[in-house]
């Protein structure tokens, strides 16, 4: 929502939007910028500053395993070329150190919008459907308070 909101306030959203419905939906997300065309597992957030929270907390918070043990999540390339970092961290979890769960911050999100904090739906998807929130929110609504000359 918040990178949403960004592109509404600059007067991209309708533009995004159309691009968004053009790709196939289970494409590579909108929002990252793959460093090379031969790699596309190398790259970077075009938009960091408003990614997902999924992306926020990718890397950095756990999930329950099917055990009920805190399983940090992160991808097989970081596991693989990060492997005593990745060891240190699995360890200093099972020792009893803090870690962002997912299910908490999604509970909070729940909160805010029970149907769209309950979704689960692919990347670029979550990002058509913020989109059109924010434009079918501001199209009968007054722009904004205070940010008139933003867009």
């Amino acid at each position: 929502m918040p990178w949403a909101f960004h592109l509404f306030l600059n007067g991209q959203a309708e533009k995004t939007l159309k691009i968004l419905n053009s790709k196939a939906k289970h494409s590579i997300c909108h929002i990252y910028q793959p460093l090379n065309v031969v790699d596309s597992t190398l790259g970077k957030c075009s938009n960091y500053k408003y990614r997902g929270l999924i992306c926020r907390l990718f890397g950095y918070a756990a999930t329950n395993d099917k055990y009920g043990q805190k399983r940090l999540a992160i991808c097989k390339i970081i596991k693989d070329n990060r492997k005593e970092s990745y060891q240190d961290t699995v360890d200093a979890i099972g020792k009893g150190l803090y870690v962002p769960m997912f299910t908490d911050y999604y509970m909070q999100l729940s909160q805010i919008d029970f149907n769209m904090g309950n979704r689960i739906v692919p990347i670029n998807t979550a990002l058509k459907l913020a989109l059109e929130e924010v434009l079918q929110y501001y199209a009968y609504r007054p722009f904004p308070s205070g940010l008139a000359n933003s867009a």
